[in-house]
């Protein structure tokens, strides 16, 4: 585990209200991560905040030697009136801020002998995207993985080209699930609606199925409930929840 000043190499646009940051140590040290873990970024007390407040967010890096990375990046969705909203919009490169990491056990085992289901929704797909060098190697050993990604629309799809290629050139299965596209606008690969629909039609087995959830509350919420129902418990369920309210931790 690392505990340092993190300093900003540059920020650009993923989709509309969602940014890409990448950091560096200050001091240039390694910042070695596994696959689906996050870091804690400790945010200055502002005009918004009187005392400094912590937020979490997934590490998006795809990376084939994670444990000796000295970059580290992250997608945040920026919320109105958000205390770490409105600290992302103004940060510049160069700026330093205190981070503390990784963390977190949505990380996937050394092996599976299972179907794997990876469903997220927004920034929720962050981790999975660190899998993708695990995934490719465990597809090409004849692992089974469907994904669901879920989004309002189809411009706030990140990372969703290279999940693309995933189905496409390693054949995992793949769905965008648009709650707020237009059904006649839906394509290939899409499915208008939310993401219980598609995991349902899955036919998920808590006896050969691993399902990781990541993303917005309510949709894990409802999708544990459920995979209960159906007899998962937390060896085959794992899950990680992203707030959205700015007033609450954004992971």
């Amino acid at each position: 585990m690392f505990e340092c000043d993190l300093k900003l190499v540059r920020k650009h646009n993923l989709a509309p209200r969602i940014i890409s940051l990448t950091y560096e140590a200050a001091d240039n040290a390694i910042v070695a991560f596994q696959p689906g873990q996050f870091l804690s970024l400790q945010f200055p007390a502002n005009a918004i905040s009187e005392t400094p407040l912590k937020r979490s967010y997934s590490i998006v890096n795809i990376s084939p030697h994670p444990q000796h990375n000295r970059q580290i990046e992250i997608a945040v969705t920026l919320i109105d009136g958000g205390v770490a909203s409105e600290y992302f919009k103004n940060t510049q490169a160069g700026d330093l801020i205190a981070a503390k990491g990784p963390m977190g056990n949505l990380v996937l085992p050394e092996k599976i002998d299972k179907r794997l289901i990876l469903i997220g929704t927004g920034t929720g797909m962050a981790p999975y995207r660190s899998m993708l060098h695990q995934l490719k190697t465990m597809l090409t050993a004849g692992l089974k993985v469907e994904i669901l990604q879920g989004a309002r629309t189809r411009d706030e799809l990140i990372y969703q080209q290279e999940f693309l290629s995933l189905a496409t050139e390693y054949h995992a299965g793949y769905r965008a699930c648009l709650s707020r596209q237009a059904d006649a606008e839906i394509t290939c690969h899409e499915y208008a609606g939310h993401v219980g629909k598609p995991l349902q039609q899955l036919e998920p087995d808590p006896e050969n199925d691993l399902v990781y959830l990541c993303g917005h509350p309510a949709m894990v919420d409802q999708q544990v409930s459920y995979l209960t129902e159906l007899g998962f418990d937390t060896r085959s369920v794992k899950r990680e929840k992203y707030f959205v309210s700015g007033k609450n931790k954004a992971k």
